[in-house]
Parts: C-alpha cells; sequence; structure tokens
C-alpha cells in the first residue's frame, strides 16, 4: 500500500514537473501574445491610417523577436482573432497572414512562414544527406508589381500578398483559399498553392 501511494506521488512529481518545465519554455511566446493582443486593437481598428501602420510597425516587431525559435510551432496564438494562423494536421509549417486596411479602401498584408523544412546536403559528388532545417521567412508582397496573378509564381521573397482564410493539404501540396480586399468597390478571393520542391526552397 504504501509503496503503491509512494509511486503515486513520484508519478504526481514527475508530472507536475514535467508541465511547468514545457509551459516556462512557452513563456516567451506568451509574453509576445499579449503584447500582440494589445497592439492589434490600433493596428486593425484604429480610425487613422497613420496610426494603425504605425501600430503595425511595432506589431512586425514583436514577430521579429519570436519567430527564430523553432518553439514556436509548438505554441497556439489562441487569442490572436484579427490575424490568420494556419498550420496543416502535419505540423510542417505555421502560415502566419494579416492584412492592414487603407483610407483608399486598399490593404497591405503582412506574414510570415515559419517551416520544419527537409533540404538534400551535398556530401560529395555522389553523396547527399538529407537534414531536417527550421527556417522562418517574412513574407514579402510584391502584388502591386504583377500583371497576371494567375500564372505568377512566387517565393516569400516575392509574395502575392493575400489574408489565408483556409488551407486543404493534398498529397505534399497545401491548398490555401486567399481573400483580397481590392479597393472600396471590389473584393477578391483567390486560390493560391504553396509547395516545398526536393532543395526545400519554397513557393506560392
Amino acid at each position: 500500500m504504501f509503496k503503491a501511494a509512494a509511486c503515486l506521488i513520484l508519478v504526481f512529481i514527475s508530472t507536475s514537473a514535467f508541465s511547468q518545465k514545457a509551459d516556462s519554455s512557452f513563456q516567451v511566446f506568451r509574453d509576445a501574445e499579449s503584447e500582440l493582443f494589445v497592439l492589434q486593437q490600433t493596428t486593425f481598428n484604429s480610425r487613422k491610417e497613420n496610426e494603425r501602420f504605425e501600430s503595425n510597425k511595432k506589431f512586425i516587431g514583436v514577430w521579429d523577436r519570436i519567430v527564430a525559435d523553432p518553439r514556436i510551432l509548438d505554441y497556439k496564438f489562441e487569442h490572436l482573432k484579427e490575424i490568420s494562423i494556419l498550420r496543416p494536421p502535419d505540423n510542417k509549417f505555421m502560415l502566419i497572414t494579416w492584412n492592414v486596411p487603407k483610407d483608399d479602401g486598399t490593404h497591405a498584408y503582412f506574414g510570415y512562414l515559419l517551416v520544419n523544412n527537409k533540404k538534400k546536403i551535398k556530401k560529395g559528388w555522389f553523396k547527399s544527406e538529407t537534414e531536417n532545417t527550421y527556417e522562418n521567412f517574412k513574407l514579402i508582397d510584391r502584388s502591386a508589381t504583377v500583371r497576371s496573378p494567375e500564372s505568377y509564381v512566387g517565393s516569400p521573397e516575392k509574395w502575392f500578398g493575400m489574408l489565408y482564410t483556409q488551407m486543404v493539404p493534398c498529397d505534399g501540396y497545401y491548398m490555401l483559399i486567399g481573400w483580397d480586399g481590392n479597393d472600396k468597390l471590389i473584393e477578391r478571393k483567390f486560390i493560391d498553392v504553396l509547395y516545398f520542391n526536393s532543395a526545400g526552397k519554397t513557393f506560392f
């Protein structure tokens, strides 16, 4: 009886210790989420355009501080309702996008792609090895320079900006449903495809 009770106490202590350790490892993300939660009120809801974009600079700054840490892929930003965060079932990546409205009815788009990537590393003339590598990319909106979005192939640095609202994984490809508030009169929806080639490079 005593041994059983001792084992239960030991299991409880071990479980509690593990929970506290895991919990504390996410503290940096909880702190960042608290900052982002406050900033999003002004970034997305201020009536003044200059206030929205000034707040957005700070919003981006918070993300810049935390995206280099691969543990971010395991943290759920449950309190950020003004942005889109998509993850596939295999947890290969986290896709973060948001839009800031302008006074003229158009929108500016921002985001990050955080990836558990597989890359082939050359080890000689005829040898290569596959390595798992965490990478983070800031999405740079180049849509203003794209004349034919239906045939455009982009990358994180040359992204056709939009707000991604849904994702459907399909045999190594990820179909993305995107929204673009084109102007005061027209809203557009897109079907985009995210995929990674054999070298681990990302394409939209």
